[in-house]
């Protein structure tokens, strides 16, 4: 799951994202800190993982925030 608040005042995006597996939160993603954090230890392999691929991670943030600002954007607009 992933989502997003965006302050069109001060232009500030808090992201979420969240990798689960049967319903349990495993790893999330702290945007501040542009790292995976592992909910339970079954997600620390994963989060390990995800953080030393510095470039997806710096990936991710990019395609998230654009896509999410181009989509609160619309929906501002179709108000």
């Amino acid at each position: 799951m992933y989502g997003c608040e965006w302050d069109d005042q001060t232009g500030a995006i808090n992201g979420i994202y969240q990798d689960g597996y049967d319903g349990e939160d495993l790893v999330t993603m702290d945007y501040k800190e542009l790292r995976y954090i592992a909910s339970r230890p079954q997600g620390v392999p994963s989060a390990q993982k995800w953080n030393n691929e510095k470039g997806n991670l710096e990936a991710l943030m990019m395609v998230q925030t654009a896509q999410l600002i181009q989509f609160h954007k619309h929906k501002d607009e179709t108000r």
